[in-house]
């Protein structure tokens, strides 16, 4: 959780509370750049060694990030993967919301690709 305190026009003191990974820092370019790194680190380390041997200090070795923006990021290795399902079943809805958009031209491609296979 992160609490950012802001002061307001007439001297009124406020702070705003936003969740762990909470929409403020998260849209900003270099915190997506950082969170595709280590994202990148883990599948990186996957191709080598098991998940369950991959320490948080691997993935550090991998990407240049430090331990505390890493924790800005994710809390351990299983909120990363837990992340890139999200990432993979958004991306994966996605396509087919296109699809289904264009679903005539979706079907038009089918029957072209089927005749051709035909051939």
């Amino acid at each position: 959780m992160y609490t950012y305190y802001t002061n307001f026009p007439k001297a009124i003191f406020a702070f705003i509370t936003i969740p762990f990974g909470g929409s403020l820092m998260s849209e900003s370019p270099q915190f997506i750049r950082t969170d595709k790194a280590i994202k990148q680190a883990l599948i990186t380390l996957l191709k080598n060694k098991p998940f369950e041997k991959i320490t948080v200090q691997d993935i550090l070795d991998e990407t240049p990030v430090t331990r505390s923006t890493f924790y800005k990021h994710f809390s351990d290795k299983y909120e990363i993967v837990e992340k890139l399902q999200e990432d993979f079943f958004v991306s994966q809805m996605e396509i087919r919301k296109a699809l289904f958009e264009n679903s005539n031209a979706f079907t038009t491609y089918l029957k072209q690709q089927s005749l051709q296979n035909q051939e």
